[in-house]
């Protein structure tokens, strides 16, 4: 099986950026082993052997899927 590594950029502190996957397992990157313009909230993902890389379609599922929260809430 492919183990692919999956995570989102939770935020940066100075030139780490602190990244947590969906069991809440927290990685630490420095910018430079980002993709460029990867910023807060991105998924990134990499395959065994390769650099990271930005998930776009995963982050804006994600981004529209708050949005839809936080709307019904503003509804109510």
């Amino acid at each position: 099986m492919l183990h692919v590594d999956d995570f989102v950029i939770d935020r940066f502190e100075g030139d780490i950026a602190v990244c947590v996957d969906d069991s809440r397992n927290v990685r630490e990157l420095l910018r430079p082993e980002l993709p460029p313009g990867a910023k807060e909230g991105d998924h990134i993902l990499r395959f065994p052997g390769g650099p990271w890389r930005l998930d776009d379609e995963k982050t804006r599922e994600k981004r529209n899927a708050l949005k839809q929260r936080m709307d019904q809430l503003w509804d109510d």
